[in-house]
């Protein structure tokens, strides 16, 4: 919360979060307005976009600077994974999006909504072959 791009995503306006970035590297973004953005683009359909924000927002949130307790570090780490995970399976790479999801289960295993993209990864890689 308080990052620019946080509520068009809550609100379901993801096109508007898009917009906002617009001018500002991701690079410039802190660990949450990052991974916002991450999913704002999933939400558009701009995978790859989506992707390397989750990839910055990932390696953001490992910086001893940023005032996190352990706990919640860990959480928002797992809540970045589990969206590059989305990302890489929405782009085709299922074996990225296991990769990634599996990481994101051994931060935090009880998140409902990582078993829920756990289940559809299972179910893709059974489709996929």
């Amino acid at each position: 919360a308080g990052a620019p791009i946080y509520e068009p995503p809550m609100t379901g306006n993801a096109m508007d979060a898009s917009r906002i970035r617009r001018g500002i590297s991701v690079q410039d973004m802190t660990f949450a307005e990052a991974n916002n953005y991450c999913v704002s683009n999933l939400l558009v359909k701009k995978y790859h976009e989506a992707v390397i924000a989750c990839e910055a927002a990932l390696i953001k949130v490992d910086d001893r600077e940023i005032r996190l307790g352990g706990r919640r570090r860990k959480e928002a780490k797992a809540a970045i994974l589990a969206n590059l995970s989305v990302g890489e399976l929405l782009s085709g790479d299922v074996s990225a999006a296991r990769k990634y999801a599996d990481r994101a289960r051994s931060l935090n295993s009880g998140d409902r909504s990582l078993r829920n993209i756990i289940r559809t990864l299972i179910a893709r890689t059974k489709t996929v072959g």
